[in-house]
């Protein structure tokens, strides 16, 4: 659990230092429940319920993405120009020399 805790952070802080939080989040929104049932299923034995059960899962996975999706590209966080805000990166030539 160290090592995967070390990783996780590691992962984490790289995802976040490579772009702004909006451009990490959605991932880390949806890694996070998935791979929190894998943890405990794999490392610490839990069953998983059958049945009707997996469909309501297999639905609030789907309305979670969705969700995470339409926030991911709302208007409050675009700029003054209406386009999502790019990262810190000088910006392109146009091709004018």
């Amino acid at each position: 659990m160290i090592v995967a805790g070390a990783a996780s952070m590691f992962l984490l802080q790289s995802a976040v230092h490579a772009g702004r939080l909006l451009a990490a989040q959605p991932g880390l929104s949806l890694g996070d429940p998935v791979l929190s049932m894998l943890w405990g299923t794999v490392v610490f034995g839990e069953t998983v319920r059958g049945g009707w059960h997996i469909a309501v899962a297999a639905f609030a996975a789907a309305v979670l993405g969705t969700a995470v999706f339409v926030l991911a590209r709302s208007p409050a966080l675009a700029d003054d120009d209406g386009r999502p805000e790019e990262s810190d990166a000088a910006p392109v030539a146009d091709g004018a020399a």
